[in-house]
């Protein structure tokens, strides 16, 4: 799988002085039922023997075991909601 972190979301990345991130499908519940929403987390994960580790742009990418990524590729960017700028994985689902 090719895993690559834009410029714009190394830089979010780094303002928390780490060279990490970690993403995974998280399940949400609501009263329509429930969904898979891609996230993803500065830092290393806790449980690292359910990830696996990939590197670009100086960053190590920990990616949730088992997940079947349709394009066998993912890109961790930034998203803008108003004011407020995330980082967002691309191609979980």
């Amino acid at each position: 799988m090719k895993v690559r972190v834009d410029d714009k979301a190394k830089a979010k990345i780094l303002e928390h002085n780490v060279k990490s991130v970690h993403c995974f499908l998280h399940i949400c519940y609501s009263w329509a039922g429930q969904s898979a929403q891609p996230t993803v987390y500065v830092g290393s994960p806790e449980q690292m023997d359910k990830f696996e580790k990939y590197e670009d742009n100086e960053i190590s990418v920990y990616v949730q075991k088992g997940l079947e990524i349709p394009k066998d590729e993912l890109l961790i960017t930034t998203s803008t909601f108003l004011w407020f700028e995330k980082l967002a994985v691309v191609g979980m689902i």
